[in-house]
């Protein structure tokens, strides 16, 4: 090779070496700051889901505190109707009842004693058109719905015997009951609250759906607890409040739902899945997230 075809060709080589270190680093550089690029979006999605999460939270749980604080003193003012009406106790003719589980919807035939307010027998009123005592002037004052319970049983089944609860054909819901045990064989909260003498308040089924509610005992002169009194409020009273959530956006695409620990939509996206069951839901590996979510 000739010195002038050597020196060209050293100077070519010393000229790329650096370019190419200088590109391999560039790469390199690239490289690491997309990787940490992508981290901190990941990290800012995250912390902004956890933000969104946390005030949807806070929103609800305050709404609730607000509606147990409600329901517990409107059954303060039903207890009291009731004892000015002379106390409950229960009378010497009896009555036949067609007693519906709320839960499972099996009704068998009981018969009890006639429980009455003073000296008014609360009847078997259940039409709206009809005046039912106690529950019916509660209502007036205080706008939530009132139901008196009867003690069916030594467990602790509590029948409604007096209620301003619709059910979903327009009648009042007398006649179903709260078992003292849950379809699943575990006590039932509202019933061992109760039967421990002590006051239930906090969110409960009542006959077709959920309710914001306060339960305490009903007991007669003798001091024996011969039923219940109840005062509550439907769970989504406050309309604006699953407003606000089904109106959130997270980023261009993302929504707040809620499920509740069956895996059911309480509040959907724009509520068009409202009460449907994603308990099953999979991802394209197979996992099923919803349990994944519901179990942590």
């Amino acid at each position: 090779m000739k010195i002038r075809t050597k020196l060209t060709f050293f100077g070519i080589v010393l000229t790329l070496i650096p370019l190419a270190a200088l590109g391999l680093f560039a790469l390199i550089e690239l490289s690491t700051s997309e990787s940490v690029a992508r981290s901190e979006v990941l990290e800012l999605a995250h912390t902004t889901n956890q933000r969104t999460v946390a005030g949807v939270y806070g929103m609800v749980a305050s709404q609730q505190e607000v509606l147990e604080d409600l329901v517990a003193d409107d059954l303060n003012v039903a207890h009291y109707l009731l004892a000015a009406a002379g106390g409950a106790s229960l009378g010497t003719e009896a009555v036949r009842w067609n007693a519906t589980n709320q839960f499972t919807g099996t009704t068998r035939e009981v018969e009890l004693p006639r429980m009455v307010a003073g000296e008014e027998w609360l009847g078997q009123n259940r039409s709206f058109l009809q005046r039912t005592p106690i529950v019916d002037e509660a209502v007036e004052l205080i706008g939530s719905t009132v139901t008196v319970f009867q003690r069916m049983n030594e467990a602790g089944d509590m029948l409604r015997v007096a209620t301003n609860v619709e059910k979903l054909d327009g009648t009042r819901a007398i006649g179903t009951y709260i078992p003292a045990s849950d379809p699943d064989g575990t006590p039932n909260a509202v019933v061992s609250a109760v039967l421990s003498g002590e006051r239930f308040i906090g969110r409960a089924f009542v006959v077709n759906k959920y309710y914001v509610t306060a339960y305490e005992p009903i007991r007669d002169s003798s001091g024996e607890l011969i039923g219940m009194i109840y005062a509550g409020v439907p769970e989504e009273s406050a309309r604006s409040l699953r407003t606000q959530i089904m109106d959130m956006r997270v980023g261009e695409t993302g929504y707040v739902f809620v499920l509740d620990s069956s895996g059911t939509y309480i509040v959907s996206q724009n509520g068009a899945r409202d009460g449907e069951s994603v308990i099953n839901a999979q991802d394209t590996d197979g996992r099923f997230f919803v349990r994944d979510m519901i179990e942590e």
